[in-house]
């Protein structure tokens, strides 16, 4: 009895294949959420970014660059300097890095201006416990 290796061999994609593969790759989502740092440098939020629901990433940075606000990406030391260790590959992501970040950045400080705004306002008097007057009437009212 002889016995046939078997193979697997996946053909290269017909061209009716890549269209739908080209759509998919383009279609990532893209968060992020900003933590605003304080001290007035260089360096507006610490960025985290979730790609897709299945890849986050940690440690990107928005800076405020002589250009504008731009994504700084998780970086190492090297003996040469430093290097990102991620980094979106096309231009169209890079772009779409850099709208999300400093969108989630404007969100995050809309969000801490409204948390200040609240807390300086004068808190309200509170209820006294003296007994409701009888002709007040309803304290709230529902209807169909």
């Amino acid at each position: 009895m002889s016995t046939k290796k078997q193979e697997t061999r996946q053909n290269p994609p017909s061209q009716e294949q890549k269209p739908q593969e080209e759509q998919k790759a383009n279609t990532i989502s893209l968060s992020a959420r900003a933590f605003p740092v304080a001290g007035g440098g260089p360096v507006l939020a610490n960025l985290t970014f979730d790609i897709g629901g299945v890849v986050a990433i940690r440690g990107a940075k928005l800076v405020d660059g002589k250009n504008g606000p731009f994504v700084s990406m998780p970086q190492r030391q090297t003996k040469d300097g430093y290097q990102e260790v991620v980094f979106p590959i096309t231009k169209e992501m890079r772009e779409l890095t850099n709208s999300t970040a400093i969108s989630a950045y404007k969100l995050a400080m809309s969000e801490m201006a409204e948390k200040l705004e609240k807390s300086q306002q004068p808190q309200q008097a509170a209820p006294s416990r003296e007994a409701p007057e009888q002709d007040a009437g309803p304290a709230m009212t529902m209807s169909m």
